[in-house]
């Protein structure tokens, strides 16, 4: 008999994994939950640092003129790409009619469409009361200015999701092919999912108006002194943020990830054939082993996507 502890911690994972299936519970839950920089705290803490007396401060956004500059997603480490499956692209047939020469002959290129995605998330972001949002595009951190690009506001807990029809051009091979045979070159998109991560970068300036019940008008507060001077009195500033001294403004810094599927190389399989008897043609290749085919990889490069255009989900 096995314990009762035992069994009910089997129950238990079975038991959540079948509401999962069934949509009882979103697998959602599982993963790690945004966090958001409260900035309206933040800044109505630092105020009360410099004040004597009562302080009960609200920050008023119709008079502020905070801004954001810099505002950018840039990419940390080196990303980790998984195979999925590869995805036919063409044929072609090279026929070396000569008994004697070896002969080079190119194949054709080959096109077709398919569908790139790219889903975003943020992971730490940004939260203030007032109108000033923050977005960032990322573009080409996948090394294909083609793949559909990633976008993140800062503010958003949720995952987004963009897609796009990219049209691949596998360019065309050279292929040695021997006296009296046919090589047959079928290509193959190797599709792969990537994932990574980005720091989610912005500087913030301008003036806070802040109201303080025992003023009679908002006082306006450029953001980078409110907090420099505050840390000077013991504020201590949120693990987000930090004082960029030279350009006198507010540095934020916050994280996201994203995950995106695409086509990373071509794999090109050369099959030989005798043009006499319509058997498989041996050859020695370069480690001295007789072999009727062989394979090799090309990178997909910039130049080999298009980007039709891209759809939101």
């Amino acid at each position: 008999m096995y314990p009762k502890k035992r069994i009910f911690k089997v129950f238990a994972v079975v038991f959540a994994f079948l509401l999962i299936a069934s949509g009882g519970m979103n697998s959602k839950a599982f993963a790690a939950e945004t966090k958001l920089l409260e900035f309206d705290p933040a800044a109505t803490d630092a105020f009360c640092k410099l004040v004597t007396g009562s302080c009960s401060p609200s920050i008023d956004w119709e008079q502020s003129t905070l801004t954001a500059t810099d505002v950018k997603a840039t990419p940390i480490g080196t990303p980790e790409e998984t195979d999925q499956n590869t995805l036919f692209m063409g044929s072609a047939e090279l026929e070396n009619e000569s008994a004697t020469v070896t002969q080079s002959l190119k194949s054709q290129e080959f096109k077709k469409d398919f569908t790139d995605s790219v889903t975003t998330t943020v992971t730490e972001g940004w939260k203030a009361g007032g109108s000033l949002s923050l977005n960032a595009t990322i573009k080409e951190i996948f090394g294909l200015s083609g793949t559909a690009t990633g976008e993140y506001n800062y503010s958003e807990s949720e995952a987004k999701t963009k897609t796009s029809t990219a049209t691949y051009t596998s360019p065309a091979q050279s292929i040695n092919v021997p006296p009296r045979a046919k090589a047959i070159v079928t290509v193959n998109l190797q599709r792969v999912n990537s994932t990574g991560k980005v720091s989610l970068d912005a500087l913030i300036g301008g003036d806070l108006a802040i109201d303080n019940s025992e003023e009679d008008n908002p006082s306006m507060n450029p953001v980078y002194d409110l907090f420099k001077n505050a840390t000077s009195k013991g504020y201590q500033l949120p693990p987000q943020l930090s004082l960029d001294d030279s350009a006198q403004k507010l540095r934020f810094k916050g994280s996201g990830e994203w995950t995106a599927d695409y086509g990373s190389k071509y794999k090109v399989n050369v099959q030989l054939v005798d043009l006499d008897t319509g058997e498989p043609k041996f050859f020695k290749n370069k480690d001295g082993k007789n072999v009727k085919s062989y394979s090799f990889e090309v990178p997909v490069k910039k130049g080999d996507v298009d980007n039709k255009g891209s759809d939101k989900k």
